[in-house]
């Protein structure tokens, strides 16, 4: 995570907080001092992830991209990550977010639409959360998350006006 900075642990311990690695961490034996990788342990897709983002906030960039990580997390993960480091945490930073999902557009400044290699919307979420672009794949991403979702999970969240996640009891 370091990547040949210098160990500041109070620092350290915020970035494992903000990147959803410290739960993460108490299932493995070594914690930070385990070996992943080649010659090491494998890591999930999701803990890649969250090693990949601890590793850049903890080198305090001045511009992050960050190529579709949503798509990386759980439900659950992918709200803390948003609401907590991309919008709170990095808020002072510029942050350029990729993503298929439409489900947190409501945390972005600014939002392009790209279709077939071009830009085909743009605008704040205000300006593009009545699209038919928007509409349309916010009712593919739910749809999509219907069928994948185990049917107790579906009652507990959602996505209000704004595009952020809502608790709801249905």
């Amino acid at each position: 995570i370091l990547l040949n900075k210098k160990l500041e642990k109070e620092r350290l311990n915020k970035i494992l907080e903000m990147s959803s690695l410290n739960q993460d961490l108490k299932l493995i034996k070594d914690r930070l001092e385990k070996r992943v990788g080649e010659g090491g342990d494998a890591l999930n897709l999701s803990q890649k992830t969250k090693v990949g983002l601890a590793q850049c906030m903890y080198q305090n960039c001045d511009v992050y991209l960050f190529n579709d990580i949503m798509s990386c997390f759980d439900t659950v993960t992918g709200d803390f990550v948003m609401e907590n480091t991309l919008a709170k945490y990095l808020k002072d930073k510029t942050r350029i977010l990729v993503t298929t999902s439409v489900s947190h557009l409501g945390y972005a400044d600014y939002i392009y639409f790209v279709e077939n290699n071009s830009v085909a919307l743009q605008g704040g979420f205000e300006a593009v959360k009545n699209s038919g672009m928007y509409l349309e794949n916010k009712k593919l991403e739910e749809e999509l998350n219907l069928q994948t979702r185990q049917p107790d999970t579906v009652k507990g969240a959602g996505v209000d006006s704004h595009g952020k996640r809502e608790s709801r009891q249905d």
